[in-house]
């Protein structure tokens, strides 16, 4: 596709309207007539270096979207902010910057994009649903709608039936979202024929009874499950559903198939341990959670104070370092000192190109509540056991650590790394 040209020159854009050139940033006008050598300059203009947009600048709304996607691959020029996420999770137009470098100095240049949703929503469904003549059901009971709006979106039902009269149905599930993205879904009702059902009245010892049986029992109850939506959730690991269903047989034949429900797994054989990649996530959860963060560094030191320590100082680089391990410990569910590669610990600081003393240590902990004192606590649990943990915490020869921290499936991982 090609792509939007953007000449830059010393942060000055030059436009031909005409027979008139604009010099946008220098606010200045010339002509052909004020300049007879314009056609020179501008001869000379295609030589500069550019900025090359793809045509289309629309995204959808919330996708995992860079600076990098939106340019062409064959720019000339530096653009030093390609791996800066964008904001998608609202629709409209978006105001970016665009950072480059020009004779080694860095400047701006200020672009629009298009948060749009285009995709239609999802209908989880059963194809199939059955009743008898006078028996309602609810057919919304078990529908689930999604979609990448993230809205809440209720289906409707298309099509004419009679839960009196006995017949086969073909219906329609209809899901719209706010942008109109609209999706049908097929399935059937069938209303079977109500059977009668005579009493028998029998005499036991000149006792007269009467047995009403259910008019139409079930038979036989079954369970089956289906592996749906698997897709690769980060870094190589697959999420996928399990639904389980539940599918009735009733004397007369019919069969009637609900979900019992439904669980997500994560699968972890392909998980890509690269810190370099897990780089930039890192980084966001340090800011996402700096304040629980700071609050269980200041319990340490105040635990530390009263034990007559000094206190430990809160290093960056290993901050990034345990943010990365935190999430290696999360992925994988997993206290171990090695990594999912297989390597050591320390060795993430390594990935990262970062300087740091041989004699190191770590600490971890998981829980599914977010709470400092309770991971603190955690921490210190087996003192008198001569743990690890608590050994790392009291610690005389470590004078500076990095905490990490990071939600995966519903647990928060906490990790520590102790450096002298």
């Amino acid at each position: 596709m090609k792509g939007k040209k953007i000449k830059i020159i010393g942060g000055i854009i030059l436009g031909v309207l005409g027979l008139t050139a604009v010099v946008v940033l220098g606010v200045k006008l010339f002509s052909v007539k004020d300049n007879p050598n314009v056609e020179d300059a501008l001869k000379e203009e295609e030589n500069k270096v550019v900025i090359r947009l793809k045509e289309d600048l629309n995204v959808e709304i919330n996708s995992e979207v860079k600076i990098a996607d939106l340019l062409e691959e064959n720019n000339d020029i530096e653009i030093i902010n390609v791996d800066e996420k964008i904001d998608t999770s609202s629709l409209g137009e978006k105001d970016l910057v665009l950072k480059y470098l020009e004779n080694a100095e860095e400047k701006e240049y200020a672009i629009k994009i298009n948060v749009v949703d285009t995709e239609k929503p999802t209908i989880k469904f059963t194809k199939e649903l059955s009743t008898t003549a006078g028996t309602k059901i609810n057919l919304l009971k078990n529908v689930k709608v999604s979609d990448n709006s993230k809205e809440e979106i209720k289906a409707t039902i298309e099509g004419d039936y009679d839960f009196n009269k006995e017949g086969t149905y073909k219906l329609k599930y209809v899901a719209i979202d706010s942008s109109n993205n609209k999706t049908e879904e097929d399935f059937t009702l069938k209303v079977n024929k109500k059977k009668t059902t005579s009493t028998t009245n029998t005499t036991t010892n000149n006792n007269s009874t009467t047995d009403e049986k259910e008019e139409n029992p079930v038979i036989s109850t079954k369970y089956e499950e289906e592996e749906i939506d698997r897709k690769e959730y980060k870094y190589g690991i697959e999420e996928y559903t399990i639904v389980k269903y539940k599918i009735t047989t009733r004397k007369d034949g019919t069969e009637e198939k609900v979900e019992d429900s439904r669980l997500s797994y994560y699968e972890l054989d392909k998980f890509r341990d690269d810190a370099k990649e897990m780089r930039s996530e890192a980084s966001s959860n340090l800011t996402t959670y700096k304040q629980d963060i700071n609050q269980l560094f200041n319990i340490i030191n105040e635990k530390r104070k009263a034990n007559s320590l000094y206190e430990y100082k809160l290093d960056e680089n290993l901050s990034l370092g345990a943010s990365i391990r935190a999430m290696e410990v999360g992925f994988m569910n997993s206290y171990d000192n090695y990594r999912p590669n297989g390597r050591y610990y320390n060795t993430v600081l390594d990935d990262l190109g970062i300087k740091h003393d041989v004699v190191m240590s770590e600490s971890s902990t998981r829980g599914g509540i977010k709470n400092m004192q309770g991971v603190y606590n955690s921490l210190v649990l087996y003192c008198d056991y001569n743990d690890i943990d608590c050994q790392n915490i009291f610690n005389e020869k470590f004078t500076k650590i990095g905490i990490g921290m990071f939600k995966f499936n519903n647990d928060y991982s906490y990790v520590i790394l102790f450096e002298k």
